[in-house]
């Protein structure tokens, strides 16, 4: 049975790094509300190997979230809310849904 887990890395508009579980299907272009934020890059890496001590199992390991990650989530994001204007303007509602 396969984790799909990794422990994320990642710094913000802020300037300050970010640490959190992830998952290695998604992609991510933001850290997520719960990540826990550091000031600097070697706290939030110390912290992250703390954290996969803590796992039984960690199957992606600690990354960074590259900038060809952050581009190709941006990019499904901005078509994903452009999809949903398009359906909120023709249909009136932005989720796909059973129109029968």
């Amino acid at each position: 049975m396969s984790a799909d887990n990794r422990i994320c890395i990642m710094q913000d508009e802020d300037e300050r790094w970010y640490v959190w579980m992830g998952s290695l299907s998604c992609e991510y272009y933001a850290p997520p509300s719960s990540a826990e934020p550091f000031i600097t890059k070697a706290d939030a890496m110390q912290y992250a190997i703390s954290s996969a001590d803590d796992c039984a199992v960690l199957e992606g390991g600690i990354e960074e979230i590259s900038v060809q990650e952050q581009s190709r989530a941006l990019a499904w994001k901005i078509e994903d809310l452009a999809m949903r204007m398009r359906s909120l303007l023709d249909r009136g509602c932005q989720w796909e849904r059973n129109f029968n």
